[in-house]
């Protein structure tokens, strides 16, 4: 027979250890709590140092000061500084958040959040109409004060925006956006607009890379045409018969040309028609194992930046550009390019700042091209007395003031118009910074017929110091632009 519960009861029936366990509970979560501050004040105490914790009280208690308190007292923590790399490799590896400065795309891509973030922003009414733009920061009237400011000195500029890494391959974020799809911004397109409707020379790289992931053959065209003879057959490739087949086999043949040249071991399957390989890191990421495919990205998995496909495709259509404006004339300089094969970490990895997920992650292999003197051997140098001028920001500075070196933007346009060029690089600057730094270097601009400024999509909306009116430098006398020179 079951015995009855009374109401009253209920108190007198619940379980005596329940208040124990919770009770004992909260004691472990407030240990747990306190003992980050113990070690920190005894930490610092045995620095000599003064007991952070106090600071709030050695100053007025505004919403400022308590921000800044607050964020000094995580900077400082040691026990955050311990268990933060961890809790990020935890984070990253098993949840695929990359934090505030990266996003996990597919197949091991990694992608700059803020561009991202930024392509994805709505309209607000307080921006500009026609932009998106505040009113006071507009790339487009910048751009159109700078070109006449040439102008009214007799040289020309070429406007080169470098689309975002996202802008070209959404499908590495998505499986909803169909593979070779781009997407560009309503920001982008609005400039890009105004920018043809104030008849401002402007190279769209949008569309000529979107046409170079639909179509293969314009990325392996430089290949081929710099390759005299093919290897023998190295094993089974696409068949058919027929132009189609044959020049798949061709462009197969000239890949595997490419990669032993450049120092990558062709792995199991390569020459097979296999396709891409993938191998998984620790992470569980999967990255790229083998340069199958490699030579025809535009962008780097691990980078925010183009990859050597990207840079000679972009400098090959800016030097068609400039002869067909007649801006720049053919020199007699002969170049020769050099395979030279680097490791690289990308900067998105990097910015996620975790040492531990930096060892877990292979690095990736880029198949870069030197450009060298054909007479002295030696790798691309910069003439400051060139009649080209170009300005940018990282997009110019990877492989050319990085490893290894003479192998960016800057050499392969050179190679392409046969003639050494001046350059001013200024990370992430492109938009205001780059052109301060002229304005304080005016020898740069001697004897220049035309200005190439590049930028990178992101800066329309996030470049540093935003898009300010800068004037040219004033034109000096000979003898102080030989001192500058030196």
């Amino acid at each position: 027979m079951q015995s009855k519960l009374v109401p009253g009861e209920v108190a007198a029936a619940s379980p005596c250890g329940s208040r124990s366990a919770e009770f004992a509970l909260v004691i472990f979560f407030l240990t747990l709590l306190a003992s980050g501050l113990l070690i920190q004040t005894t930490v610092e105490l045995r620095r000599g140092e003064g007991v952070g914790a106090l600071d709030v009280f050695r100053q007025k208690p505004t919403s400022a000061n308590l921000r800044a308190y607050e964020r000094n007292l995580e900077d400082a923590s040691v026990v955050a500084r311990a268990l933060r790399p961890w809790f990020q490799f935890a984070q990253f590896a098993w949840l695929r958040d990359g934090g505030g400065k990266a996003l996990v795309g597919r197949n091991g891509w990694l992608f700059y959040k803020p561009g991202y973030d930024d392509m994805l922003a709505r309209p607000t009414p307080s921006l500009h109409q026609s932009t998106n733009l505040p009113v006071h920061s507009d790339p487009v009237a910048a751009i159109v004060a700078w070109r006449d400011a040439l102008a009214a000195r007799g040289i020309q500029l070429l406007v080169v925006p470098v689309p975002n890494k996202e802008s070209i391959y959404p499908d590495q974020l998505t499986r909803r956006v169909a593979p070779g799809q781009s997407v560009i911004s309503p920001t982008t397109r609005g400039v890009l607009a105004r920018l043809n409707s104030a008849n401002v020379e402007c190279l769209d790289l949008f569309a000529l890379f979107a046409e170079a992931r639909t179509n293969t053959a314009v990325l392996l065209r430089k290949s081929q045409e710099r390759r005299q003879f093919l290897p023998p057959h190295p094993g089974p490739l696409p068949r058919g018969e027929g132009e189609p087949f044959a020049a798949l086999r061709q462009a197969e043949r000239a890949r595997l040309v490419d990669a032993q040249a450049a120092g990558f071991p062709l792995s199991e399957g390569e020459g097979q028609g296999e396709g891409e390989r993938n191998v998984r890191s620790p992470t569980g990421l999967a990255y790229p194992g083998d340069f199958s495919g490699r030579a025809a990205r535009l962008y780097l998995a691990q980078d925010s930046h183009w990859s050597p496909a990207g840079v000679e495709l972009a400098a090959e259509a800016v030097a068609r550009r400039l002869i067909e404006r007649g801006w720049a004339r053919t020199g007699t300089a002969e170049y020769r390019e050099r395979p030279a094969a680097v490791e690289r970490r990308g900067d998105v990895l990097q910015m996620l700042q975790s040492p531990a997920i930096e060892r877990r992650v292979t690095p990736e292999k880029v198949p870069c091209s030197q450009v060298m003197r054909a007479d002295t051997g030696q790798p691309y140098q910069d003439d400051t007395q060139s009649e080209v001028l170009i300005l940018g920001d990282s997009f110019l500075r990877i492989y050319e003031q990085d490893e290894p070196g003479s192998a960016g933007f800057i050499a392969h346009l050179a190679k392409a118009l046969r003639q050494p060029l001046t350059s001013l690089v200024s990370d992430g600057g492109a938009s205001t910074l780059v052109r301060q730094e002229l304005f304080r270097r005016p020898a740069l601009l001697k004897n220049k017929r035309v200005v190439v400024w590049e930028f990178a999509e992101r800066d329309i909306r996030l470049g540093a110091e935003g898009w300010q009116n800068v004037p040219l430098p004033p034109n000096e006398p000979a003898s102080q632009t030989a001192r500058h020179t030196e």
